[in-house]
């Protein structure tokens, strides 16, 4: 049980983190500290050296901590490596996609379901919904300590003069918005005569590194869904977890964007 104490105990501290099942730490000798292995995904400006929060987290729970911090660009695809190499470290920070889904159903992740109860700092500060984003399979098992946070959405600015301008009102639904995005690129509401506006833009993350439809600015919208491009783990309208592929109005989704990029009414 020492290699579970140390995951839960170490992400207190650190940012939300999943423990591999059947880590490999190892006492230097008997009764000294574990060494713990980490990759973590690290603001660039930390700096891991002589670092007081991990010379305070080795002192008080006797480990010695072997961090590399990859990247942001290729952290993903770095943590994979070490996971497809069987090289995975006793902690990770990574998010729910299709790749921690199947590490779950391999086994390789570790459960933490039924000793989350004690820890009393999880129990109070982390809500049963927040940990989302660490059900990766059906059977709604908990597979590694989210970083608290709340399913936002992301928020977006309308141009109310173009609004008036057409007799229109703030979209309230998907149905709405689609019409407020067709009349933005349709009906000149600039007045320039020309045709040189569009209903909207999903502006895409460029610091990702991904091209994906999950780097779209567009939770606002995707919500709408049950979708979230940001919180992986977001349940679905039923309250299961699934893949966000998987859920039940993805296929809606999908058309929909579909959709309004063919008829050229939002930005290409």
């Amino acid at each position: 049980m020492k290699n579970k104490f140390l995951f839960l105990a170490a992400v207190l501290v650190l940012s939300g983190a999943m423990a591999w099942a059947g880590g490999g730490s190892q006492p230097a000798a008997p009764g000294g500290p574990i060494e713990v292995t980490a990759v973590l995904n690290l603001n660039p400006e930390i700096v891991l050296d002589n670092n007081p929060v991990v010379a305070m987290i080795e002192k008080d729970l006797n480990i010695r901590f072997k961090i590399e911090a990859p990247p942001s660009s290729g952290y993903g695809d770095r943590v994979r490596m070490l996971v497809a190499s069987g090289e995975q470290p006793d902690l990770v920070h990574y998010g729910a996609d299709v790749y921690a889904t199947q590490w779950a159903q391999e086994g390789l992740i570790l459960d933490v379901t039924d000793i989350i109860a004690n820890y009393p700092n999880l129990k109070a500060n982390i809500s049963q919904e927040q940990y989302g984003d660490c059900i990766f399979l059906p059977d709604g098992r908990i597979y590694g300590i989210p970083r608290p946070n709340s399913y936002d959405s992301w928020g977006y600015i309308i141009n109310k003069k173009w609004l008036d301008k057409l007799g229109l009102q703030p979209p309230k639904t998907v149905a709405d918005f689609v019409e407020v995005c067709r009349a933005f690129t349709q009906k000149d509401p600039a007045g320039t005569g020309r045709n040189d506006t569009f209903g909207t833009g999903f502006t895409g993350s460029l610091s990702s590194g991904s091209q994906t439809i999950w780097h779209l600015q567009n939770d606002f919208f995707s919500m709408a869904y049950s979708i979230s491009a940001w919180h992986a783990g977001m349940p679905d309208a039923d309250g299961s977890a699934k893949v966000r592929t998987l859920k039940a109005q993805y296929p809606d989704y999908m058309r929909q964007l579909r959709s309004m990029y063919q008829e050229g009414i939002i930005d290409r």
